[in-house]
């Protein structure tokens, strides 16, 4: 499976917002797209937050590893190793 280039996804916003349907984008661009699906799903997303190319917000794994209260308790650790006599492998302060 190929991804569709930002390219092709700006060119297939331009027609959707001058009114092609999804069959007339893929005949018309016949080298770009292999799935009439794609074309549909591209449009859909046009239709729905006016741009091809822009991510939903909230997409993607949150970082919860780099909280303030993990950045904290790591700097805590660290600080601490040559006071209490141990040490701890940055494995070990990892967990």
């Amino acid at each position: 499976m190929c991804k569709v280039s930002s390219a092709d996804k700006m060119r297939t916003q331009t027609l959707r917002e001058q009114g092609y349907a999804a069959k007339t984008i893929m005949a018309a661009y016949p080298q770009s797209f292999r799935k009439l699906s794609t074309v549909k799903k591209i449009c859909k997303h046009v239709d729905q937050t006016g741009s091809a190319t822009e991510r939903k917000a909230g997409n993607g794994r949150p970082k919860s590893s780099r909280s303030d209260t993990h950045i904290a308790r790591v700097e805590e650790i660290i600080c601490s190793q040559g006071q209490s006599g141990q040490h701890l492998s940055t494995r070990e302060i990892a967990v």
